[in-house]
């Protein structure tokens, strides 16, 4: 079959499913021609199973007729350019690159004399896009990880986020969550400090601060006076000029080891991910950030090193948590639970009150040991660092705890109290706040109270 060299012909196009695996069941490409009547013979269209098309020229070279080469044009995209109107890559951009490749390539009748896949020149470039663009595009597609098909979790979205596009007013209109499967996602929520509603999406949020509007100063939230990548010179420049010396000199100014590691870290994602993206080549040169090297600080005694709760101290402890229940509800109901569950601040706070599953059973040990437990927490791959599934017992203090925590919306001015926490029993999440009031459950969304919920207890 032989496809129409036109936009909206190639922009319709979709092979058959079944062509995009070989026997094996292994995914590949499949590469249809076009009808071009005599013009530039050997093009053809390589299309992917995740949808991408690409440009590309099948051809022999002159006394190498045995071996078939492909040399890729670029990556067939339909945007519209704001500025012009125009496709961003379309068969006109495609024929006008294609046009001096052929003609210092091939000879008068045609034949490829000279290899394009070794210029350069033509080859290494797909789509020319800066450093600001790039960063731009991954920021829309989610933070994804480079060679695995997840994404970060919220955590690490916003360590990301705060190199590429943070030490900005815009950073302020984003909130990180995870959700039940532990990958991150972005929220975009008004600002208080600036005024501001929420943004419509990332193109709203980069048009309202494109690069070097809305950067903090000096200040108390930026200290060192750090400037992201999107906001420095490096954003203007084309991805594929990207150096080493060029992220050595922008991260001098970011103090610790493993805020220096992080940069080069992002700076490595944004090459991958522009490899993948079909910006720059696969060959066009090494990866900039090979060779940069991280020289470790030597370690500093910590006082605190294998240093553990004694009995009275952890019955000191939970003593007092108790007592700070009254001023501190939910805080204090997070610091017992941790000793008793093992669990992390962080992960305790993230357990929704269905993670609770009550079922009362008795069992016995070989040794003729009792063993009674009133059912399981159900700690969800987006409760836990390591992102995988568990369960935990549910003991006799686990159990009191529990059920004190789930009582605490009797908590009322009526009962002895200064606050009113009857909201709660509408909250889905085990802990919530007392920043948030009775009103606010029924108006915000549910992703937004997920946010609210999870976040520093007051």
């Amino acid at each position: 079959m032989e496809l129409k060299f036109k936009n909206n012909s190639i922009e319709k196009y979709k092979s058959n499913n079944k062509d995009f695996f070989d026997k094996k069941g292994r995914s590949k490409p499949v590469i249809t021609s076009f009808k071009m009547v005599g013009r530039y013979k050997g093009l053809c269209l390589r299309e992917y199973v995740n949808g991408a098309k690409h440009f590309i020229v099948r051809f022999r070279l002159r006394g190498d007729r045995e071996k078939l080469r492909i040399f890729p044009v670029g990556k067939f995209d339909p945007t519209l350019s704001v500025k012009t109107g125009e496709v961003l890559f379309g068969t006109k951009e495609c024929e006008e690159r294609l046009f001096s490749i052929v003609k210092e390539h091939c000879d008068d009748l045609g034949r490829w004399v000279k290899n394009p896949n070794e210029t350069i020149r033509f080859n290494k470039v797909i789509k020319r896009a800066t450093i600001g663009k790039v960063i731009e595009a991954y920021c829309k597609k989610g933070f994804p990880k480079i060679g695995r098909a997840e994404k970060f979790r919220g955590v690490g979205i916003r360590n990301t986020a705060r190199v590429l596009i943070g030490y900005n007013k815009r950073t302020s209109f984003l909130d990180y969550d995870d959700d039940d499967f532990g990958e991150g996602r972005v929220i975009f929520r008004s600002s208080k400090r600036y005024n501001e509603g929420p943004p419509k999406d990332w193109d709203d949020l980069f048009k309202r601060y494109p690069p070097r509007k809305g950067m903090v100063k000096q200040n108390f939230y930026n200290r060192y006076g750090v400037t992201s990548i999107y906001d420095s010179p490096l954003s203007e420049i084309a991805i594929e000029n990207l150096t080493g010396q060029m992220i050595i000199s922008f991260r001098k100014n970011f103090g610790s080891y493993w805020s220096k590691y992080e940069v080069k870290e992002d700076f490595r994602r944004l090459w991958k991910f522009a490899i993948s993206e079909g910006y720059i080549d696969v060959g066009i040169k090494p990866d900039p950030t090979n060779g940069i090297e991280d020289i470790k600080p030597k370690k500093k005694p910590y006082k605190f090193h294998l240093k553990i709760f004694s009995d009275d101290h952890l019955e000191l402890l939970l003593e007092i948590a108790e007592e700070k229940s009254r001023e501190c509800p939910w805080q204090s109901e997070v610091i017992i639970l941790m000793p008793l569950t093992g669990l992390r601040g962080e992960e305790i706070k993230r357990l929704k009150k269905t993670d609770i599953k009550w079922e009362h059973e008795i069992t016995w040990t070989k040794d003729g040991k009792k063993v009674e437990t009133f059912g399981q927490i159900h700690l969800r791959p987006g409760v836990t660092k390591t992102g995988e599934e568990e369960w935990i017992n549910i003991t006799k203090e686990i159990k009191d705890t529990l059920e004190n925590t789930l009582d605490l919306y009797k908590r009322a001015p009526q009962t002895g109290y200064d606050y009113d926490l009857s909201y709660y029993k509408r909250v889905p999440w085990l802990f919530s706040t007392r920043e948030l009031q009775f009103s606010q459950v029924t108006q915000v969304s549910k992703e937004t109270q997920c946010t609210l919920w999870q976040g520093e207890l007051p």
